[in-house]
């Protein structure tokens, strides 16, 4: 992460704008196998979900309370066949800045919003070592950097409106559930993460949005 720079991140927002303009355009071929739709919970996470039940009701109530609100977002607009993990452990890249996905076995037909939220969410935890504080500058300052550079390369290939972008919280929303709820589970006996798993319970209890500027 120390090498990227604002060419990287508008050409990871761009080739993730090339998909959904074809993704518009694309008919799955008779007789092939149908990718899933909507919000698929892997066995993991409904695993966690039921030890958090009683360890930590609210949250899993929250949880329920965002996918509901999520499924209930119109599939007219901004909605098809996406990557669907398009972090960045899932592309190479070569001198020119290119960039080339791979691992697309999370495929499915989802909301466009969801994929400009992945890289976000994920680039924002790394290079700020986990820090889910609102108030910290730097903080802010990588989240304007990163998006406004993603969007740009976005829009060379698709058309941004209000619609997408109004829709980018809620799945920011979702994915700090989640993460709680995981790792709430999975590494319950970490000591070194406890600190960051309170501070992100925080976030999800007083219902703060992953940023002010999104």
């Amino acid at each position: 992460m120390e090498d990227w720079n604002p060419q990287l991140i508008q050409n990871w927002g761009k080739i993730t704008g090339e998909i959904h303009q074809l993704t518009r355009q694309y008919s799955p071929p008779l007789g092939s196998n149908s990718r899933p739709s909507g919000i698929v919970e892997s066995n993991q996470l409904l695993n966690s979900i039921n030890v958090l039940q009683e360890q930590d009701p609210y949250v899993v109530k929250q949880y329920y309370t965002v996918k509901k609100q999520i499924e209930e977002l119109s599939k007219n607009n901004h909605y098809g066949l996406i990557h669907n993990d398009n972090h960045h452990g899932n592309f190479r890249v070569d001198r020119e800045w290119k960039i080339t996905l791979f691992d697309f076995d999370e495929c499915a037909y989802f909301w466009f919003a969801n994929e400009l939220s992945i890289p976000l969410y994920d680039a924002t935890m790394d290079k700020c070592r986990l820090e889910v504080s609102r108030n910290n500058p730097i903080r802010s300052e990588y989240i304007k950097e990163f998006f406004t550079s993603f969007i740009e390369g976005y829009s060379q290939k698709y058309t941004v409106d209000d619609g997408l972008l109004k829709q980018i919280p809620i799945f920011l929303k979702i994915r700090d559930i989640t993460r709680y709820i995981l790792m709430k589970d999975m590494f319950r006996d970490n000591e070194g993460l406890q600190q960051h798993l309170i501070e992100l319970r925080k976030t999800i209890e007083n219902e703060l949005p992953f940023s002010e500027i999104i």
